[in-house]
């Protein structure tokens, strides 16, 4: 009786570490921060999309803290930025914010 038990614990767990959250936990580089939250709009060098009014953000002339404030906050402007301070904590945004402008803006 005790190996059912242990053979059904085990399989439970096995089945359950499989599963995956593609979100980034907070241990995640500004990279993997950056490709989740950012790439689908700014594009993977984050060129942006010209024609739809996306920006180029590894261009950018904003400082560190106006980048971080930008991607908690968001812009209700054209074009809009939405705001990431439900999925993202400040240290996040920090590391987003440092990807950008030291990595994407040295290319």
């Amino acid at each position: 009786m005790n190996y059912i038990w242990f053979g059904t614990l085990l399989t439970c767990t096995l089945v359950l570490t499989g599963c995956n959250d593609s979100t980034p936990n907070d241990k995640a580089d500004g990279k993997a921060l950056f490709a989740h939250y950012c790439e689908s709009c700014h594009g993977q060098t984050g060129n942006g999309k010209f024609l739809q009014g996306i920006p180029a953000n590894a261009h950018t002339a904003l400082t560190r803290q106006e980048v971080i404030n930008l991607v908690l906050y968001g812009r209700d402007d054209k074009p809009a930025m939405p705001n990431f301070r439900k999925q993202l904590s400040p240290r996040q945004a920090q590391k987003v914010a440092d990807y950008l402008l030291f990595t994407l803006k040295a290319q």
